[in-house]
């Protein structure tokens, strides 16, 4: 339970359907945003009448998470926080704790859905899918979750929209205690400082200056603080670049001209302290690597599949063909798409089945 209003409601429902519930909410970190939200779980436990832990993960959640986010950011690497948690710490987490319990299932208030289908093509026996409310679909976090976990799993909310969730917080009086808005899909560590403000704060990260370079004729055109603030495809605005050169055999007769062009960051080399540059018609990638693979509802695929590739949370899935390699799985693209960060995940759907996915290579 995370105090929020979905976590909530799936307790309230698991109670409804006269389920034995034990509520269980991790304390990450120290922050006021945190402590209100514990206090909240508390409240709503209470208002159900079930329950309710307080597990302190707070060094572990400090290690495993927030050292290792700022030591890959430090590298010029762009992890996604969340996925590092869910994978290392919160599922094992609750896990542990059903079992010293005695529960038989772990439930949470994520939109997802499990399923054991096995009359499917190379499906393992349990299956991710995407939740009926697409607009809330969390398996981009979850691709992680192993067959033993998925077994064990219940997603109370899998088959209900937002708006249901709202009516039924509202019948069961939790409304006034659960915020709507969890702010799900953002590193809950941070809270309101911002998180480049985090990096260079808590995460110790130090302004390294270097140069933006125009990968059109390797020229430098400006300067920079902080590589840890240039993500691939981010707009580094208009600069007046080298558009036209005549005559390059006779150095006397050369014309050059210039005109203005929008320049976005395509890749870092962190060593040399420099950010590339170049138009939007360069920018992005047709292909990528991923490593740390997890195949989470199929087994690995021979030959090439057809697949969606999704490359973060808020970012709608895009065609991509995958091929396993000794190496890592190289995903192909079906067109050249922005934004892919070394350290990211991508996960990988077919339909609303997530058949895995894996960590960009750096």
């Amino acid at each position: 339970m995370s105090g929020g209003i979905d976590s909530s409601v799936a307790a309230w429902i698991l109670k409804r359907d006269a389920h034995e519930v034990v509520g269980v909410t991790l304390r990450f970190h120290d922050s006021p945003q945190r402590t209100a939200a514990i206090e909240r779980a508390q409240n709503c436990a209470q208002a159900l009448g079930i329950e309710h832990l307080v597990i302190d993960m707070r060094e572990q959640f400090a290690q495993t998470v927030k050292e290792e986010t700022a030591r890959q950011f430090a590298q010029g690497l762009f992890p996604n926080p969340c996925t590092i948690c869910t994978r290392d710490i919160k599922m094992a987490a609750l896990f542990e704790q059903a079992d010293a319990l005695g529960c038989e299932q772990v439930a949470t208030g994520h939109y997802a859905r499990v399923t054991s289908d096995t009359t499917g093509f190379q499906l393992l026996p349990y299956q991710l899918r995407k939740p009926l409310d697409k607009s809330k679909d969390q398996t981009f976090l979850l691709y992680t979750l192993s067959q033993e976990q998925l077994a064990r799993l219940v997603f109370p909310l899998e088959d209900l929209h937002k708006g249901v969730v709202r009516r039924m917080a509202m019948r069961a009086g939790l409304m006034r205690i659960a915020p709507v808005n969890d702010g799900q899909g953002e590193p809950c560590f941070y809270d309101d400082e911002g998180f480049v403000a985090w990096l260079e704060g808590e995460g110790g990260l130090e302004r390294d200056a270097g140069d933006i370079v125009y990968l059109g004729d390797n020229s430098v055109i400006d300067g920079y603080e902080g590589q840890y603030r240039f993500a691939p495809d981010a707009p580094l605005g208009s600069y007046a670049i080298r558009s036209d050169l005549q005559n390059e055999t006779d150095v006397s007769d050369q014309s050059v001209s210039f005109s203005e062009e929008e320049l976005f960051a395509v890749y870092k080399d962190v060593a040399a302290h420099r950010v590339y540059a170049a138009t939007r018609a360069v920018a992005g990638a047709e292909m990528c690597l991923l490593r740390d693979v997890r195949w989470t509802s199929i087994e690995p695929p021979e030959g090439k599949r057809s697949c969606r590739a999704r490359i973060a949370y808020d970012r709608k899935p895009v065609p991509a063909q995958v091929v396993c390699k000794e190496e890592g799985v190289v995903v192909a693209f079906s067109e050249r798409v922005g934004g892919i960060r070394s350290g990211q995940p991508i996960v990988l759907y077919s339909d609303d089945l997530v058949l895995g996915g894996g960590i960009v290579a750096g």
